[in-house]
């Protein structure tokens, strides 16, 4: 999961109560536990971030493409799942929920460790953003 930190002063967000106007205009509202800063995300961020393929589980977009099914980690089950495996979805895998599910959406081009990992990259580049 990702922990999501304030702009402004590093400290954690956590959700917040919407007002009423507020709940017509944003999805969700958090708020800083260190300054008090708030912070809405509204339905356009929220599509833009729906361009590319993530983890139904995690929501991590540092996704592996497959080849085929792996036997050792699970498969997403459920009704979409099944719609973007008959519709011709890519298999991807996720590396920390160790989850493998069919998504129609292309992955996002990550430079991350668990690409440079799987090309054989050395360790100096791959641990470097750890």
């Amino acid at each position: 999961m990702y922990t999501l930190s304030c702009r402004e002063c590093g400290a954690g967000l956590r959700r917040s109560k919407r007002r009423f106007l507020d709940r017509l205009r944003y999805l969700e509202a958090y708020r800083c536990t260190g300054c008090g800063a708030r912070y809405h995300v509204t339905l356009s961020s929220r599509l833009a971030l729906a361009r590319y393929a993530k983890c139904p589980k995690c929501r991590y977009q540092d996704i592996t493409p497959m080849k085929r099914i792996d036997k050792i980690d699970k498969m997403r089950g459920g009704i979409f799942n099944m719609i973007h495996r008959v519709f011709g979805g890519k298999l991807y895998h996720c590396w920390f929920c160790r989850l493998q599910f069919y998504d129609l959406r292309p992955r996002k081009k990550n430079t991350k460790w668990s690409d440079d990992w799987l090309k054989g990259g050395n360790s100096q580049e791959m641990f470097r953003e750890l």
